[in-house]
């Protein structure tokens, strides 16, 4: 595990060289991101939902920068976000949702930085 995640979850990440710790890292702040979520209010809104999923298709192309903007904007105080009504509404994805995604994305992109790296 990167010694910036242990520190604090939430910081902007910093990347190694191997692609598999920059796999590993986007993968881990986004659990990260997950557990504040759950522990500040519960389930995620509309733009931490939308921010996650984003940040979760850009590991399965391993863009794993982009997934760390993805990632970081999900974080974002509502006062800087862009406007918009983003309350948690029906349909919108659960935490639980949003990690299953992420394990089944895990096994796609371990394929696509074996491929880059081979």
């Amino acid at each position: 595990m990167n010694a910036d995640l242990d520190r604090n979850p939430l910081e902007k990440p910093t990347f190694g060289p191997e692609p598999w710790r920059k796999k590993q890292y986007v993968q881990t702040y986004i659990a990260a991101v997950l557990d504040a979520i759950a522990e500040d209010h519960g389930e995620p809104d509309g733009w931490e939902s939308l921010h996650l999923l984003a940040a979760i298709g850009a590991i399965s192309g391993g863009l794993f920068a982009l997934s760390a903007v993805h990632i970081d904007t999900a974080v974002l105080p509502a006062d800087q976000r862009t406007a918009g009504d983003w309350s948690r509404s029906a349909g919108l994805p659960t935490c639980q949702e949003i990690r299953r995604a992420l394990t089944e994305v895990s096994y796609l992109a371990a394929v696509v930085v074996e491929r880059k790296s081979a």
